[in-house]
């Protein structure tokens, strides 16, 4: 379970709650019910100060409580070392307000004190992923990704990123430059100008469904929009219709705070889509 709700509690099984949001927010109210804490086997939190937050305001049973283990316990910083092997930061933080309090009267790499400090606190974690990853910094690292261009079914960056690939291209001179290197498909993510997909024999322009001034967190749109997309693909609609699911979920993640679209938002948006019928 992603958030307190109860209609997510399941009989006769085991209710795991992974409690990720801030105490103030809808998702965490229910755990001021000692009904609902009751019906859960565990409650997990990503961080001892996320613990001790939970447990001063809702005052939950520490013997359902987990805290994952810290990822790092000392981080030593080195600004891309050349030599040697080991785990390297990809840059995603996800932070809790009170980290400006590590921030004041210091004027240096993020990595450096503030992290070393939230590590020796025990408030520092990490997802330590072990499968394929690459970054695209230097012009090698460039032509390495364009090598696998040829291999791919559907390619689906946004232009943002790809701006600082192909600085003097348009966004069709783009999708059409990588399917000349091999893309199957290209998708572009265009921001408030909607998603384009070009293939060597077609090509669409989907319109965003958001309006600017309604726009509160792009955080995860992208996310959104691929699992959309790969959602509506896998239960056989077409590229087009596909898009557009993509394009919704992304649309509907965009109007509020945070990256995540709950699951009732999609099955509501299932319904409205007349797709899947």
């Amino acid at each position: 379970m992603n958030n307190a709700n109860h209609d997510l509690v399941e009989k006769d099984k085991i209710n795991v709650l992974w409690m990720h949001h801030f105490v103030n927010q809808e998702e965490a109210k229910n755990l001021g019910s000692k009904d609902f804490v009751d019906k859960l086997d565990w409650i997990v939190f990503n961080s001892n100060w996320n613990f001790e937050k939970y447990v001063y305001q809702f005052k939950i049973p520490e013997s359902k409580s987990v805290v994952i283990k810290n990822g790092i316990e000392k981080i030593e910083f080195k600004e891309k070392p050349q030599a040697g092997e080991g785990w390297i930061n990809g840059g995603f933080f996800v932070l809790e307000p009170e980290v400006v309090n590590f921030l004041k009267d210091f004027d240096g790499p993020f990595e450096k004190d503030p992290l070393e400090s939230l590590s020796n606190q025990g408030q520092l974690m990490a997802y330590k992923h072990s499968g394929y990853w690459q970054p695209m910094d230097v012009i090698r690292e460039k032509e390495l990704l364009e090598k696998t261009l040829p291999y791919l079914d559907f390619v689906m960056p946004s232009m943002d990123d790809l701006q600082q690939m192909y600085p003097e291209y348009n966004p069709e001179d783009i999708a059409n430059h990588l399917i000349s290197l091999g893309a199957r498909n290209v998708i572009l993510k265009l921001g408030a100008d909607g998603v384009m997909f070009v293939s060597s024999n077609h090509k669409f322009i989907v319109p965003p469904v958001t309006k600017p001034n309604d726009v509160v967190d792009c955080t995860g749109a992208g996310d959104n929009f691929n699992a959309g997309f790969v959602f509506a693909l896998s239960r056989n609609l077409s590229f087009e219709k596909s898009v557009e699911f993509g394009n919704a979920v992304a649309g509907k993640a965009i109007r509020q705070i945070g990256s995540s679209v709950e699951r009732e938002q999609l099955q509501q948006l299932i319904h409205e889509s007349n797709f899947f019928n």
